[in-house]
């Protein structure tokens, strides 16, 4: 869930029925995937050609009903989404702006459409560049629909009621339309994503009248698949001033995101300052390009692990997602684990429109760096085992011989468990209270923690080292991290075990 953020200088359209943004041209330059992920060795590293345990399987991982479980959008290959737009009988369509036609087409932008009509990118063309041709998204915008007996005053009161209106739309779609199989790409009996655009202006957080990404707990069905998860937000979110030329989709590029299975990296604790990633994501303040932690949990990249000694250059990320990881211990062969992720930073590709933009989250103006460095990050994703109820359902970490010892018991009396990734950004959500991925900003420690946002100067240039680290499991970094050579394009990266240096 998260805010779009205003724009503070953009083109105007005097008359916005004659801007390009109310012309569809469906996007179709998908990117082909030409990544063989082979094994590489190298000295003191290496590159696997895949992952051993698989993100989705773990979201996936509860031992009741499939309704209980987390269902996401398959990050890989031809996925399909269904998006429907929604308005009520006292809040119609034709009282928009743009009125029904001018608005579902620039929903249909804003989803489908090529970048020329849209002010960033619109969301299928994002993530063909962000997954490198790995996940090509299409789909359709359907007709308005127009909630039954459910207006926008009752709905403005009452969240749940919005869970209502999902369940009408989508039966009214399947009385008019005999394509809903084709929105079940992976035959689970659920579409894989639906978004839900309502004619309304968004309204507080938190509230029905924000955008924020839900399930619902239907039975899965592959003869007429339901809505397992899905998105609501306001059609204002990719035209906020009411007189942008181009519709904006970072909001609706966020939400998606959430459809594939990536947390908000932002606190919803509202009395928490500390941001660990200093708003510079898109999963953050809806901004830029993916993280490369992100991008390994989606299956649209592989690092480079370190064993030892080794010298590794690697291109900025934007390009093919090149990145490295120092584990904490022995690394299980997945994202989801605790690392040192290193990566190269560039405002170029998905960044460069969003380094050379002003936003403001209303008490502060901001934008992605300008400058290229190196992105280090501290991930802590070890998959936890957890009761399915009790009052200290936490049991422990997988690979551990604390984990052995406490699942004794457990499986003796056939009490049910399963696993998840332990932490998250909202620290009152999170294990221990830790953060699921922080930045190690060159500030120092308590620059992020004090409440900053990332910048040009937090970034690692070239002849800066990083030696001192502690990770979460209480294992000291052991290694001296040398940047020896860092320019917008490739960095070529030292690292040797302190027990090896001079």
């Amino acid at each position: 869930m998260k805010s779009k953020h205003f724009l503070i200088f953009t083109l105007l359209c005097a008359l916005l029925s004659s801007c390009s943004g109310m012309n569809f041209v469906r996007f179709n330059a998908y990117s082909e995937d030409k990544d063989t992920f082979e094994t590489i060795q190298g000295e003191g590293y290496y590159k696997p050609a895949a992952y051993k345990i698989n993100y989705r399987d773990i979201l996936r991982d509860y031992p009741y009903s499939s309704t209980q479980k987390v269902v996401t959008i398959p990050s890989t290959g031809n996925r399909n989404l269904l998006v429907i737009p929604i308005d009520f009988e006292d809040k119609v369509c034709s009282s928009l702006p743009s009125g029904c036609n001018g608005t579902r087409t620039q929903i249909m932008n804003a989803f489908f459409g090529q970048d020329s009509a849209n002010a960033y990118q619109s969301v299928v063309s994002y993530f063909n560049d962000a997954s490198f041709g790995k996940l090509h998204l299409s789909g359709k915008v359907a007709p308005w629909y127009q909630s039954k007996n459910i207006t926008l005053e009752e709905v403005s009161k009452d969240k749940s009621l919005v869970d209502k209106i999902m369940v009408e739309a989508i039966d009214d779609y399947k009385k008019n339309n005999d394509d809903i199989a084709k929105y079940d790409t992976d035959n689970d009996g659920y579409i894989d994503g639906v978004a839900f655009i309502y004619a309304a202006e968004y309204g507080q957080k938190n509230t029905s009248l924000w955008a924020y990404e839900s399930s619902l707990g239907l039975a899965p069905s592959q003869a007429s698949p339901q809505v397992r998860s899905y998105f609501w937000a306001s059609y204002q979110y990719m035209n906020s001033d009411g007189v942008m030329s181009k519709v904006d989709a970072h909001t609706y590029i966020h939400e998606t995101g959430h459809l594939l299975g990536l947390d908000d990296y932002y606190s919803r604790d509202a009395n928490q300052i500390y941001k660990p990633l200093g708003g510079m994501d898109m999963m953050d303040y809806n901004l830029g390009d993916h993280n490369t932690f992100s991008k390994m949990l989606l299956d649209w990249t592989r690092p480079y692990v370190v064993t030892g000694d080794a010298t590794i250059k690697i291109k900025a990320s934007y390009k093919n997602g090149d990145c490295i990881i120092i584990p904490a211990g022995e690394w299980n062969g997945s994202a989801m684990d605790e690392y040192l992720l290193i990566e190269l930073y560039s405002p170029k590709g998905l960044n460069k429109h969003d380094s050379s933009v002003k936003y403001t989250n209303g008490t502060q103006d901001f934008s992605l760096m300008n400058k290229y460095g190196i992105k280090v990050y501290h991930v802590d994703a070890r998959i936890a085992y957890y009761k399915t109820f009790g009052e200290s359902p936490f049991i422990g970490y997988e690979g551990t011989k604390e984990l052995e010892e406490a699942m004794k018991p457990i499986i003796s009396s056939g009490q049910r468990y399963y696993r998840r990734i332990d932490h998250s950004n909202t620290l009152s959500n999170s294990h221990g209270n830790v953060p699921l991925i922080e930045m190690i900003d060159r500030h120092g420690s308590d620059y992020l923690k004090q409440g900053n946002l990332v910048n040009n100067d937090s970034l690692f240039v070239t002849g800066d080292i990083l030696d001192e680290f502690t990770f979460n499991d209480g294992t000291s970094l052991n290694y001296r991290i040398i940047f020896e050579q860092v320019s917008s394009e490739a960095a070529t990266i030292t690292i040797k075990l302190a027990t090896n240096e001079q």
